[in-house]
């Protein structure tokens, strides 16, 4: 019982400490991501009144990893 425990604890830390190098990313963030690509400069302004779910439907992730440098979506990271 009280390996069981230890394990269960320490697997808890382990989560934790990842949840804190996956950040979700928010409009501003993805509009510097877009900035560095060529159409850009033609979509700013659209761009610029989507929705956070658009960005994310055009990106096809919703975070990053600072841990690996992947863009990603947490239901496909992996277990």
């Amino acid at each position: 019982m009280m390996t069981i425990t230890l394990h269960k604890v320490n697997f808890i830390k382990q989560m934790k400490g990842k949840n804190k190098m996956l950040r979700k990313y928010n409009k501003k963030m993805f509009l510097d991501y877009a900035s560095a690509f060529d159409y850009y400069d033609e979509m700013k302004e659209t761009m610029q009144s989507w929705s956070l779910k658009q960005f994310h439907d055009f990106y096809d992730f919703t975070h990053y990893d600072w841990e690996s440098g992947k863009q990603l979506k947490p239901n496909e990271r992996e277990k």
